[in-house]
């Protein structure tokens, strides 16, 4: 029991040096995104500002197979539903803060509109449903010139202003970017963190109705199995019972013969 004891309080130890060690690498890693652009040419804050957005982008897909365990690809038909969107209004005279939010809201339909008749699939099906959706999206935004802009995209598109803050120059969008960042991560870290806990339960229960519809199955089946050998039983009893019979009819037979025949012989032999 020492011992024991000894190593849960180790343990116990060591998860709270975590706990308090991990805001102190939050702050440091923040630290360190923040001077990551300074000094760097155009080039390198344009690839850090591209990897920032493709990491809000791998945020979603970790939701969706991370946390819900559905493996899905078409995270980036969703990303660019979303671009475009808000390219387009933008390019209407939209403002960013409100287009944004637009694109934001119209992936959220179509994924919608994709997951409720992808729900009657998993695994590496609902992986062949979003892949070919995938595919659909690629056709439409490379062929739709006239909406998409094909494969050269849609040029002169403005970048959001925000009064003061102009995001115009690549170092201002390279930290825009990063509030984005910093702000998915923290709205992962506390949706994901409820829906693991949701899954967790989902599968919990899912688990209990397998091993009860298993427990029932196993339960039938050696009801059946008993019902099985009763009748075998008793199919083997009225053999038996059936065979006693003709015995006793063969018996009775034989008997009523050997009468017929001892009354013919009392018959033929005369009495003194």
């Amino acid at each position: 029991m020492a011992p024991a004891g000894a190593s849960r309080r180790r343990r116990g130890e060591e998860g709270l040096s975590k706990r308090r060690l991990t805001p102190v690498l939050l702050v440091l890693g923040v630290a360190a995104l923040a001077a990551a652009p300074l000094g760097r040419t155009d080039y390198v804050i344009y690839v850090l500002s591209s990897w920032l957005i493709f990491s809000i982008a791998a945020m979603g897909l970790n939701l969706t197979l991370g946390y819900a365990g559905q493996i899905s690809l078409a995270q980036a038909s969703f990303m660019g539903i979303g671009a475009y969107t808000t390219a387009l209004m933008t390019l209407a005279g939209v403002p960013w803060l409100i287009a944004m939010p637009a694109g934001v809201a119209l992936c959220f339909v179509i994924g919608l509109m994709l997951g409720f008749p992808a729900l009657r699939v998993q695994g590496h099906f609902l992986a062949f449903v979003t892949l070919a959706f995938n595919t659909l999206f690629f056709l439409v935004a490379r062929n739709e010139d006239w909406l998409t802009g094909g494969p050269y995209g849609l040029p002169d598109l403005p970048r959001p202003a925000f009064w003061a803050f102009d995001t115009a120059r690549n170092l201002p969008f390279y930290y825009f970017t990063l509030i984005v960042f910093l702000a998915s991560a923290a709205h992962l870290a506390v949706r994901g963190l409820r829906m693991w806990r949701t899954f967790r339960s989902f599968s919990r229960t899912v688990h209990d109705a397998a091993d009860a519809v298993l427990a029932t199955a196993d339960l039938a089946e050696k009801h059946a199995v008993g019902l099985g050998t009763g009748a075998a039983r008793l199919d083997t009893a009225t053999t038996h019972l059936r065979a006693s019979l003709e015995r006793l009819a063969v018996l009775g037979a034989a008997a009523r013969d050997a009468r017929a025949t001892l009354s013919a012989f009392r018959g033929a032999v005369p009495r003194k």
